[in-house]
């Protein structure tokens, strides 16, 4: 059972070095609204190579991707270009992932830099694996702490993922300090698998998502998300907000095979 969510790209899906989503050339999905589209472009073993974000057919966001892979390192280049502005906004990210003889990750370091800051910012990552699963991982800026996750699994095909976040303190000048979080907030995200396909995401504790639906009116810090309608493949192609009034289409996913 994988860890991965494989309801978007994020960072879970280089944790090994297998791709999930080999054989899938692009996919398209759109909100419920129709007001927004993202567009993902794949190539034959599974790497994402670009994704095109529109908010009312206009671009907001493209993010392109390079790859250069080995048995042992997985290095990502990726630009970002934010079109929020007159002029877009550019960021330059360099992703290291570090693998061990099993293909897991125990390493990733992250570098970026953008239009706007001078001094290029990095972060580190250490994993912990028991009997080959993941159990946490630790994000650090420098040395200092900034998240802690971790992973419990179940039986009965949940997995579920804990991310507590640490007051992370930027020097501004030789006199001043910037906090941008107060005490600890903690995160989590219960992912429900059936027969190794994705059907439930439940979400509590984190900050407002455009375009969220909340589980009810009375917990407005959870969300559920259902996927459904599998394809031949076992990806799925629609999924719903689950709300006090039932449920809510979430955003539709037209998929193409290589």
């Amino acid at each position: 059972m994988s860890i991965n969510a494989l309801a978007n790209i994020t960072d879970e899906d280089f944790f090994v070095l297998e791709r999930e989503m080999r054989g899938v050339e692009k996919i398209t999905e759109q909100t419920r609204n129709n007001q927004v589209k993202n567009i993902s472009f794949f190539d034959k073993e599974g790497f994402l190579l670009r994704k095109i974000s529109y908010h009312r057919n206009s671009i907001k966001v493209d993010e392109r991707y390079e790859y250069s892979i080995s048995d042992s390192l997985l290095e990502i280049k990726m630009q970002v270009y934010r079109y929020l502005n007159i002029s877009p906004e550019e960021t330059h990210t360099v992703r290291k992932f570090y693998y061990n003889i099993l293909k897991q990750c125990y390493r990733t370091e992250t570098y970026s830099s953008s239009m706007n800051i001078e001094v290029p910012s990095g972060w580190s990552t250490n994993f912990i694996y028991i009997d080959n699963q993941l159990q946490s991982y630790e994000t650090y800026s420098d040395t200092t702490l900034q998240m802690k996750t971790t992973y419990t699994y179940s039986e009965n095909q949940t997995i579920k993922r804990t991310d507590h976040y640490y007051d992370i303190i930027v020097p501004v000048d030789d006199s001043i300090t910037f906090v941008s979080k107060s005490g600890v907030s903690t995160v989590f995200l219960t992912s429900f698998y059936e027969n190794g396909k994705l059907t439930d995401e439940i979400h509590v504790g984190e900050d407002a998502i455009v375009g969220i639906i909340w589980y009810s009116a009375n917990e407005q810090n959870k969300s559920h998300i259902r996927f459904s309608n599998f394809d031949k493949r076992g990806n799925w192609t629609k999924s719903h907000f689950i709300t006090e009034k039932g449920r809510v289409l979430r955003s539709k996913k037209k998929i193409e095979y290589w």
